[in-house]
């Protein structure tokens, strides 16, 4: 058995090989956003991973990482997020202010009248069946799980039964006239 005072002596002193205190890490910060950095801002605002976007720049995870979790960098991000969720509502509005238009056009198509007249009644049924569809009219779906539980020997059985199968020549089938 070994003597752990071989290993460990209070009597040494300072042990250099640990931080005196250890919630200090080595972290760095972006003070000023190079190309780089708006480069990995831009891939993180549109959802990249940190592995994906250190893969496509050629540069380290930790890099990735140190930069999306600097102050710069978050506060850039607030900022796009912020201008990416004001775009979206512009849009929300503006497809709410033409929603009458089309669903006037969708009504023309349905009738056959307007500018729609020449519309077929392929194209004006599956309009009608979308709308009734929206107002919440949706047709019953029917679904079927079966659950089954097989043993390995079940297992065996099958693949037997298939192989001996495949193993049988093909019927001869009539040639074609």
């Amino acid at each position: 058995m070994s003597n752990p005072e071989k290993y460990y002596n209070p009597d040494r002193g300072l042990d250099l090989r640990r931080r005196k205190d250890p919630s200090q890490t080595n972290r760095w910060s972006v003070s000023e956003m190079w190309d780089i950095h708006h480069e990995i801002a831009r891939m993180l605002l549109l959802g990249w991973k940190n592995v994906d976007i250190a893969k496509k720049l050629d540069i380290s995870r930790e890099m990735v990482s140190g930069v999306r979790n600097s102050p710069v960098v978050r506060e850039r991000l607030a900022l796009m997020h912020k201008a990416r969720d004001a775009d979206a509502i512009d849009v929300a509005k503006e497809i709410k202010d033409f929603a009458p238009v089309a669903l006037n056009l969708l009504k023309d198509i349905v009738k056959g009248e307007g500018d729609a007249e020449g519309a077929s009644i392929g194209l004006r049924g599956k309009h009608a069946k979308d709308l009734v569809e929206k107002a919440g009219h949706v047709a019953v779906q029917k679904s079927l799980g079966l659950v089954g539980h097989l043993t390995s020997e079940d297992i065996e059985k099958i693949k037997e039964r298939a192989f001996g199968q495949a193993e049988k020549p093909l019927p001869e089938m009539a040639p074609e006239i």
